[in-house]
């Protein structure tokens, strides 16, 4: 086990020291000042002796009023929370993965919006924060992801640093100065014109923390801020929560590390218990993948390629309202029984149906057949640009709506299997197994991409950089601000990806073992006779229409 910290060295029957290439045994020395290795208890078995937060303060940064939260098809994550954490405190915020932390400090900094209640943050009061109240909520109270170095982009480490000033709006004096003063904080002022990408880990940390701190935030939600990092960095990053607390910056520190809380926190909020969530015990949260979720989620995955896509393309040939009818009957059906609920579907598809909509008005202002329903100036609204709108859009959100249901009722497992079978007619002539790895690894890579690009963007987000609002230039240097990083992402991913390849003896040719059998049953048979049925309905309207 390669690790930085000494506890965690606690079943060690052996110690190995590694610095500059020279490896010393160090287990004797280990034992004389820590006890046998043996001995040596785990750290995070108690909470810290530290007092509750409660659900009042004297004089408040942070109140948190009956806010409830839950993510789709889960138990609420953050359940009729009220507290109120005092100005110029260190809270520290502990308790199991999946308790709430993270999700608590991205309703703090107003990147998702609780279902119920109201957050106040130095005075400024929302439930779902509008524009303006972002903007504003920058100002005040800046966000340390996990692994802040993921967010570096610039050329040089000033810039990178100066960019949460420079969209607050300050001259170029001022920007400077910020950048000067969060250098000499973190202590690499003598970094400041080096590539940031060359740096050494813990220097790349300490970087990212300074693009925070340049901001000047009065209140800072600091999020397992020394993952990773080796004892001196660690110690670093204490020294500079200690200098803040003394500025009188409110800090919420993310942890789990019950010491670091006990030296560095006058309270705890402990998540996972009554404090944030139900007493009773939520029910085990089934993926809508999983075969026990719905019918869809039952089928076979090849049943469920081969009919989804007959669909999906049989969308491209609708040209009637009969068809469109059709089309969307079956759909909805389809869309019902997966019981993934319109709040899924939309959160799915949003997106999509945002440039669907957009391009459908298009087709109305181009469109010029038809009867004329208004006119402004030499513009005229006509039924053939509303008819052409209508089955422009409506068609293509047929395709997108089929695609989120196949996508979340299917493991990417599944789907590379489905697709491995199918193509295994082409084995001699094309190399279907590589294929399907290439394949089962693009399904994989994706969502970890993706949620690498969500915390990079909340990132940047609360830094100031919004490709939502401001001149062009600022969502242009905002839009590199999140590329640069996600393209840096990919490349260390795909880097992990080879390395991992390799680790487990991957060859070209080997077979590839299958966790499960597919195989046809009567259900997708009956599946598979209903896409026939909607088909042949559909070629019938054209057959009628014409």
């Amino acid at each position: 086990m390669v690790t930085h910290h000494p506890d965690e060295v606690a079943h060690a029957d052996r110690i190995l020291a590694v610095e500059h290439g020279v490896v010393r045994d160090v287990t004797a020395r280990y034992a004389h000042a820590h006890g046998t290795p043996s001995q040596v208890h785990s750290p995070g078995a108690a909470l810290p002796d530290l007092p509750r937060v409660g659900r009042a303060a004297h004089d408040p940064a942070v109140v948190f009023d009956h806010v409830s939260f839950a993510y789709a098809h889960g138990a609420p994550v953050i359940d009729d929370l009220t507290v109120g954490i005092e100005r110029g405190s260190t809270v520290a915020l502990i308790g199991p993965n999946g308790s709430g932390k993270t999700t608590f400090a991205r309703l703090l900094c107003a990147l998702i919006a609780p279902d119920e209640g109201a957050i106040c943050v130095e005075a400024l009061r929302w439930h779902h924060a509008k524009r303006r109240q972002r903007k504003a909520l920058r100002r005040s109270l800046g966000l340390i992801m996990q692994r802040p170095e993921r967010q570096l982009f610039a050329a040089t480490v000033r810039d990178d640093v100066a960019y949460g000033p420079r969209n607050q709006g300050l001259d170029d004096a001022a920007v400077r100065a910020r950048v000067q003063e969060a250098l000499d904080l973190v202590g690499i002022a003598d970094l400041a014109d080096r590539d940031p990408f060359s740096l050494s880990g813990g220097q790349q940390r300490l970087a990212a923390i300074a693009g925070v701190l340049a901001c000047r935030p009065r209140v800072l939600v600091m999020d397992e801020p020394t993952a990773s990092l080796d004892e001196a960095a660690v110690e670093r990053v204490h020294a500079i929560m200690r200098t803040l607390h003394s500025q009188g910056v409110t800090i919420l520190l993310i942890t789990h590390d019950m010491h670091a809380a006990q030296q560095l926190a006058d309270a705890m909020l402990v998540f996972g218990g009554r404090t944030t969530a139900r007493e009773e015990a939520p029910e085990p949260r089934i993926a809508p993948s999983d075969a026990r979720y719905s019918v869809i989620s039952r089928l076979d995955p090849r049943a469920k390629v081969i009919g989804f896509l007959a669909l999906m393309f049989s969308a491209f040939t609708m040209t009637s309202w009969t068809q469109l009818a059709v089309g969307c009957a079956a759909t909805l059906a389809i869309a019902s029984a997966s019981r993934l609920g319109v709040r899924v579907l939309w959160r799915s598809t949003r997106m999509f149906a945002v440039v669907l909509l957009i391009m459908g008005l298009f087709n109305m202002l181009v469109v010029r057949s038809g009867t004329p329903l208004l006119h402004i100036g030499d513009w005229a609204l006509t039924t053939g640009g509303l008819t052409v709108a209508a089955l422009y859009t409506i068609r293509f959100m047929l395709v997108i709506v089929l695609g989120a249901v196949i996508m979340l009722t299917t493991t990417p497992t599944a789907l590379t299997d489905a697709f491995e079978s199918m193509m295994s007619v082409f084995r001699k002539v094309l190399h279907v197994q590589e294929i399907a790895l290439v394949m089962s690894l693009a399904l994989r890579f994706l969502p970890t991409i993706a949620d690498e690009t969500v915390s990079i963007r909340d990132a940047q987000a609360a830094r100031g950089g919004s490709i939502e609002t401001g001149s062009p230039t600022q969502r242009v240097r905002a839009m590199c601000a999140i590329i640069v990083p996600i393209f840096a992402g990919v490349i260390r991913h795909a880097d992990d990806l080879a390395l991992a390849l390799d680790a487990r003896c991957y060859q070209e040719g080997e077979p590839r073992s299958h966790w499960h059998a597919l195989r046809m049953r009567a259900r997708d048979w009956w599946f598979l006779s209903g896409v026939a049925a909607v088909l042949c309905a559909l070629a019938l309207s054209a057959v009628f229409t014409i």
